[in-house]
């Protein structure tokens, strides 16, 4: 069930870039159309980009996709407001194309990420008035909505499109949060209590169980939390403590704490590498990791890595 929904995620994402390009490719037609020529380029200049994009991303799995997510919907953004910037004067649909972004993510991502693109969009509109009411590029505004001879047309056509793209999205929700439950009822279903099950039957289940963990440490990232224990996990997984300690130990050579610093750690390593922490910087490493002391951090790193954490950091930056 877990590669079926890492298929059906990959194909929402399919799906919407093709819509996304066709809806391009017909606001290039219509904008040739009305001969706004400054919005041909800069709509064809998108729409080769997602092209581009598109051909990059059909061989790649959900999970080598879903790190460029944000980075792509961070160049969608800024395409939308000068689009927007462009056209605010003339028509308010251009408000609601920032409204499918954290609608489309809604799927993809937590609450709190959502809550954050939410603030940034929001941040573009106040930033995008601010821009207009002081007139700061009218010029540049006012030559290009010259050559918009026919509102009407450009409102029916985004509305049409905006449409479709609300349902596509509404869609795969669906589906996607369908596919979700059935999981999660396979997982509390997977081993009950006082059932006679054989080693093989035992086996697959145990491994499907460790296949849930990892997609819900790997989507919801759990143990950033300090407070994070194995009863609430398997709260999470809608199982019982018993199992999930006997799943991590049947699938790894560590336990359940042995499991979570190794997550803890190889978040600690990834800050380090994209951000060159200094050494007085490991504290907000490790409490930003999930580690609650200093102590415990050094423990568990120095026993997966094979090294302090100073020694790392060292290693690092004489790379």
């Amino acid at each position: 069930m877990i590669d079926e929904l890492e298929k059906l995620l990959k194909k929402f994402i399919l799906v919407y870039m093709f819509s996304l390009i066709g809806i391009l490719l017909v606001h290039v037609l219509l904008y040739l159309y009305l001969q706004s020529y400054g919005l041909v380029f800069y709509t064809a200049g998108s729409l080769l980009m997602n092209v581009l994009i598109l051909v990059y991303m059909y061989q790649l799995t959900y999970k080598q996709i879903k790190p460029f997510i944000n980075l792509y919907l961070i160049f969608i953004s800024f395409y939308l407001f000068v689009y927007s910037l462009v056209l605010w004067e003339k028509t308010p649909i251009t408000f609601f194309w920032y409204l499918l972004i954290p609608y489309g993510i809604s799927s993809l991502f937590k609450f709190r990420t959502i809550m954050i693109w939410c603030i940034y969009l929001l941040s573009l509109i106040i930033i995008k008035s601010i821009i207009v009411q002081t007139g700061l590029i009218d010029i540049y505004i006012s030559f290009i909505q010259e050559q918009i001879t026919d509102v009407l047309l450009v409102n029916i056509s985004s509305t049409i499109c905006i449409l479709v793209l609300i349902s596509i999205i509404s869609y795969y929700n669906k589906e996607i949060s369908r596919l979700e439950i059935v999981n999660s009822r396979e997982v509390k279903e997977s081993l009950e209590p006082g059932t006679y099950y054989s080693e093989s039957e035992k086996e697959l289940k145990y491994n499907n169980l460790y296949e849930q963990l990892i997609l819900h440490f790997e989507k919801n990232k759990p143990y950033l939390n300090k407070d994070f224990n194995i009863t609430q996990l398997a709260k999470e997984m809608n199982t019982n403590v018993s199992y999930i300690s006997r799943t991590i130990n049947k699938n790894t050579d560590t336990n359940f704490n042995g499991f979570l610093n190794r997550y803890r750690v190889m978040h600690v390593k990834k800050l380090i590498m994209e951000h060159k922490l200094d050494r007085h910087s490991l504290i907000y490493a490790y409490t930003s990791s999930g580690f609650k002391n200093q102590s415990t951090f050094n423990r568990a790193f120095k026993d997966i890595e094979g090294m302090t954490p100073t020694e790392f950091l060292r290693n690092t930056e004489n790379m």
